[in-house]
């Protein structure tokens, strides 16, 4: 079990070092202070989101990324205090910091007008290079292929986060979480992942930034990037320091509470939600939240992308939202429908009889036109009512 000092500092060879400020109260009164600003500027702008949700394909990701700032401020703050329980918090923060991967890429999928667009973009361009120092690679063939990589590339960090999640809460409650076998395992496995799923994330921006130049996607993925790699080599970094590694985890949560609000800043200026503003919603703001909650079209999706017909189901699948250039839900995927025509009358018949009697009668000539407009008024009438039906959605039609 860890020690606390919580109104004194640690001696470290007779002598006060200043390692151990995370573990005053004064430390913990700052840190939540300062989180609390961080998590109060993100909560405006998901709150902002949720009330506005008039782009559902974008705003579930927005959304879901925004909370990754009241997510880690929330378990940094925790972890500092409750010490005991820092790892379990930790894996939670772990876990989301892998989702939040997986959606920014959804994201710019959708911002892009969906797989199946985007693909057909990607068709259009040349192969591109790997950035250094990976230039010697063969050059890359930018179709559904990459797009299923990229895809796979993200996806495989979010399932090893849940995998050794997992197995990382059954090794702490039964007390051997701290193994050197398990640490190292987790060490390698984790950095590869990681690695991997960053790689896969900068090589679709850099193949689909001139498609979604529109939507600022260079400072879309700075502010994602920032929290997500900057804080990850932060935490390699304070570890180097001196002191024992449960300070220098208290130093990495005492700094992450101090990064909130810039964190949060960096998030509003990236994905603002008065962007969204100007159309209607269409459901309500606790439907809105439910289906940002949802993870089942996460787990439809990492099915998809399991089997190997992925190029079909991109090229072929309907998508639930379509965005203009400046990213706004401008409709949902297209209907079919069935008309029915109904023909009042045997005017053919009555035709023919008349022009095989050579002529009519000058008193029956205006009674005619007066049956002609009876007819055009309530074929038009039947238009009407024909239309309101197609509209309603009661027929469908063939095409």
């Amino acid at each position: 079990q860890h020690s606390r000092t919580p109104d004194s500092v640690l001696q470290w060879g007779g002598r006060s070092e200043m390692a151990s400020f995370p573990a005053t109260s004064a430390a913990w009164a700052i840190a939540t202070i300062v989180a609390t600003i961080g998590v109060g500027i993100s909560v405006y702008n998901i709150v902002g989101h949720i009330r506005n949700y008039t782009a559902p394909p974008l705003q579930k990701d927005i959304v879901r990324l925004l909370f990754i700032v009241p997510l880690y401020g929330l378990c940094s703050v925790l972890s500092l205090i409750f010490w005991e329980s820092s790892p379990y918090i930790e894996i939670i923060r772990d876990i989301y910091e892998a989702f939040v991967i997986y959606c920014f890429l959804n994201l710019m999928l959708t911002f892009g007008g969906g797989e199946h667009h985007m693909a057909m973009e990607l068709q259009e361009l040349p192969r591109m290079k790997h950035p250094p120092p990976f230039c010697c690679l063969p050059k890359i063939t930018l179709n559904a292929a990459f797009i299923k990589a990229v895809k796979r590339g993200t996806l495989q960090f979010v399932v090893i986060k849940l995998v050794f999640a997992t197995v990382s809460i059954i090794l702490l409650a039964a007390g051997e979480y701290n193994e050197e076998a398990w640490q190292v395992t987790n060490l390698v496995v984790y950095n590869i992942a990681y690695t991997i799923a960053l790689y896969a994330l900068l090589l679709f921006y850099m193949a689909t930034k001139d498609i979604v130049s529109t939507m600022s996607p260079a400072k879309k993925f700075f502010a994602i990037k920032t929290i997500v790699f900057f804080t990850y080599w932060q935490e390699l970094l304070v570890g180097l320091g001196p002191g024992s590694a449960e300070e220098a985890n208290r130093w990495n949560d005492f700094i992450l509470c101090v990064e909130m609000p810039l964190f949060a800043i960096l998030q509003y200026r990236a994905f603002p939600w008065y962007e969204f503003q100007s159309g209607v919603p269409n459901k309500s703001w606790l439907a809105a939240a439910g289906e940002v909650m949802s993870v089942r079209d996460v787990a439809q999706d990492l099915m998809h992308n399991i089997k190997p017909a992925y190029q079909e189901y991109t090229l072929n699948s309907q998508q639930t939202g379509v965005t203009n250039q400046q990213g706004m839900y401008v409709g949902q995927k297209k209907k079919k429908y069935k008309t029915r025509t109904f023909i009042i009358g045997n005017l053919g018949a009555q035709e023919a009889k008349r022009r095989k009697g050579g002529g009519e009668r000058p008193e029956k000539k205006e009674s005619r036109r007066v049956e002609s407009a009876d007819m055009i008024a309530l074929s038009a009438a039947g238009s009407a009512t024909m239309f309101s039906l197609c509209s309603r959605g009661r027929y469908k039609t063939k095409t």
